[in-house]
């Protein structure tokens, strides 16, 4: 069981309607159905995807095959899973397991044509080419002519709406030059402190814990150029998906196809493809990945080698809706809980940076969780408000 987890009943996929109903319901056949139609399978892959399709909707879970190479250790996580219907199951397992079997039943493991060839990589790449790609890098190459405490908030901004194309990135710009009703959509907002914390100290060791590729990444690389440039930190960490999990999650491949993209333009952001080659080169910036991303486990049952890099980290950024599931856990918490009293078994000081896309949330003051839900009845859901929370 997870290490210091306060007792709130586990968000499931069992109550029609619900957005953890939908994702089961209603988004995983989508996904299977665009794969089906993205890559030419052949017959025995086209098979499998349409039998788990079959399995979500009315079977129950099954077991990874005997030869799959981690069996065990989703035997282990899955345990009481099994044999069950899957909206039973609870939802942040759930969805893990499902894109494990989608890497499965396409043979991403399996030596031969398809193996390590990313399911997703056309959807993650659709949004770094043509016009897409171009608005993007020239709302970023605002953004880095900013001065540096201003150009801190408004990165930490697009970093945190980034997955929204331009828009986050103007966001960010909008809020650093005074227009702070632009982050009126941040529902629990400790951006000044981050950046109090930022400036404030002497330079130190920053984790960046990514989320989605794309325009996303390509927005916290540009926000690990300004915390590296303006002597913020002296050492950021990039931690990255070590192969697919879910269906935009940042690989160091995708990594590398931002650094090309960033390197085939001769504006300010050529520069910051530069700047961060040269940081991999002195390794003031790591790259590393980690088995444990792709694993449907909270954050409270952190191994111990990950524990030890977060607990010298003066910063830990976690990016993205699925991180902050993993860190206060996919529940249904009570409108009075706090960040800090949910974050406080995290091994070193956490800022999370997440647009809300499912269900799970505190910190947000009660009064105004109320009014939300009475006036914005999707508001947990819809991409549209966001947290930017921290526990110091």
């Amino acid at each position: 069981m997870p290490r210091n987890l306060p007792d709130a009943p586990v968000i499931r996929s069992n109550v029609e309607g619900s957005f953890a109903w939908e994702v089961l319901h209603r988004r995983h056949h989508l996904l299977i159905d665009h794969l089906l139609e993205l890559h030419p399978y052949p017959h025995d892959i086209r098979h499998r995807l349409t039998r788990l399709r079959r399995e979500i909707t009315d079977g129950v879970v099954d077991r990874l095959p005997n030869a799959a190479h981690d069996r065990a250790a989703w035997d282990m996580w899955g345990d009481g899973c099994f044999e069950q219907p899957w909206q039973d199951a609870p939802s942040l397992w759930a969805e893990s397991y499902f894109h494990r079997r989608v890497l499965e039943a396409v043979a991403f493991f399996r030596p031969g044509g398809w193996f390590y060839i990313d399911p997703f990589a056309p959807i993650k790449e659709a949004g770094l080419s043509g016009d897409p790609l171009v608005a993007g890098l020239r709302a970023l190459a605002e953004l880095i002519r900013l001065p540096a405490s201003d150009g801190t908030l408004a990165l930490l901004l697009a970093a945190l709406w980034g997955n929204r194309l331009d828009l986050g990135f103007r966001l960010g710009l909008d809020a650093a030059t005074g227009r702070r009703d632009a982050a009126g959509q941040l529902v629990a907002d400790d951006t000044s402190t981050i950046c109090d914390l930022l400036h404030g100290a002497a330079p130190g060791r920053i984790v960046l814990v990514a989320d989605n590729a794309g325009h996303e990444l390509l927005a916290d690389l540009v926000l690990v150029d300004h915390l590296l440039r303006h002597d913020l930190a002296s050492h950021v960490t990039l931690q990255l998906k070590p192969y697919p999990h879910f269906v935009s999650d940042a690989m160091p491949a995708d990594m590398m196809t931002c650094l090309r993209a960033l390197g085939e333009v001769r504006t300010p952001m050529g520069e910051v493809g530069h700047r961060l080659r040269e940081a991999i080169r002195s390794e003031q910036l790591t790259l590393t990945s980690h088995w444990f991303f792709c694993s449907p486990e909270s954050f409270h049952n952190l191994p111990d080698d990950l524990a030890a890099v977060y607990a010298g980290a003066d910063l830990t950024i976690l990016k993205g809706d699925l991180n902050y599931r993993r860190l206060v856990g996919d529940r249904h918490w009570a409108p009075e809980v706090g960040f800090p009293a949910v974050a406080a078994y995290f091994p070193g000081p956490v800022a999370a940076l997440r647009v809300h896309k499912s269900e799970v949330v505190v910190g947000v003051d009660p009064a105004r969780r109320a009014r939300l839900t009475a006036e914005h009845v999707g508001w947990r859901v819809n991409g549209e408000y966001a947290t930017a929370q921290l526990r110091a």
